[in-house]
């Protein structure tokens, strides 16, 4: 079980900053986040790899696409679709951060 969390950010970075002296301080913080990001990244390229998930990313943007035309109220037609950005703002693939406030307003 220990090889599994071997590889965790959390324990890279606790091990490194024992082996400096615990003297990272938040840049452990830091570490831990850009060593996540790159995990994430490279799952991504590497699944990106698979040519059934790399025509669902096709079909996902396509997607896209489609709304922008509907928003727009044109045909839904490959020429006119081809005339948007695969972001649309109706289909926002954002990370909202909410406080308690937002939740629980009383």
């Amino acid at each position: 079980m220990w090889e599994y969390s071997f590889f965790s950010p959390s324990l890279l970075t606790k091990a490194t900053d024992n082996a400096l002296g615990g003297s990272l301080g938040w840049a452990k913080n830091l570490i831990e986040g850009l060593i996540k990001i790159v995990i994430f990244i490279a799952y991504l390229w590497l699944v990106s790899l698979m040519p059934d998930i790399r025509r669902t990313f096709e079909y996902h943007g396509a997607e896209h696409k489609s709304i922008f035309c509907y928003e727009a109220g044109v045909e839904l037609t490959p020429a006119n679709a081809a005339k948007y950005k695969r972001f649309s703002p109706a289909l926002r693939h954002e990370l909202y951060v909410r406080n308690d406030s937002d939740i629980n307003p009383h």
